[in-house]
């Protein structure tokens, strides 16, 4: 089941299976993100993204109300594009095509859309995750993460 948030405190409209995964999914989250080997955020980068969460929406993946994987985007508007910043599944749960699933959700949300990322240039899993959902690699950015580590840009249009 896929849940998608645009507001994380507004989701009483929602259900009751979410009211109650509501109390613990900002924890679950930072949970799966620290997953991340060289790329998850600190518990300062998160409590700024939950108290300034405009144009950014979170789309939940749940199997039996427990939350194995997300996806965090951020709207651009005016430029009629989309940044993906985060897309996580727990480490059980993948190879199972749930990351292409939450993330063709988005793509189907907004056609037409430009979707860009940034993806560790050594993360070759992950870059052939998205050159099969169509991201072109488009710049080669030069110790583009606070940990010098490079990166690649990609787009999918």
């Amino acid at each position: 089941m896929i849940l998608h948030f645009t507001n994380p405190w507004d989701q009483l409209e929602v259900g009751k299976e979410i009211n109650l995964l509501a109390k613990e999914w900002h924890e679950r989250v930072e949970f799966l993100d620290l997953q991340i080997k060289d790329n998850n955020w600190n518990k300062n980068s998160w409590k700024d993204l939950w108290n300034h969460f405009l144009n950014k929406e979170i789309c939940l993946l749940c199997e039996s109300g427990l939350v194995v994987g997300f996806c965090l985007i951020n709207h651009f508007f005016e430029e009629n594009s989309i940044h993906l910043w985060k897309i996580v599944i727990d480490t059980k749960h993948r190879m199972r095509g749930l990351g292409g699933k939450l993330l063709e959700f988005q793509i189907k949300k907004y056609p037409g859309k430009t979707i860009y990322l940034e993806v560790a240039a050594d993360n070759i899993m992950a870059i052939r995750f998205y050159e099969s959902l169509a991201f072109k690699k488009v710049h080669f950015a030069k110790g583009f993460y606070s940990n010098g580590k490079d990166a690649w840009k990609m787009t999918r249009t």
